[in-house]
């Protein structure tokens, strides 16, 4: 993996941040966001209705991002 394929990512989710680290962008989805989320703060899985209270930045554009689609994890 080059350097330039990953990217440091940082969620919030019901308004903590967590630094899920460098991710390599070709394995980077949606659901694979949220698992390692819920992972961390409880120990398991995503349930459905959970999946819209994530949302996204990144540290360079302070920008953040609703997570609805694969596609808004764009970089």
């Amino acid at each position: 993996m080059d350097k330039d394929d990953d990217t440091t990512i940082f969620v919030t989710y019901k308004d903590k941040t967590h630094n899920l680290g460098i991710i390599d962008r070709d394995k980077f989805s949606r659901v694979s966001v949220i698992n390692k989320v819920m992972v961390r703060v409880y120990g398991r899985k995503m349930l459905f209705e959970e999946k819209f209270n994530l949302s996204i930045w990144q540290p360079w554009d302070c920008k953040e991002a609703q997570i609805d689609t694969d596609k808004d994890l764009t970089f």
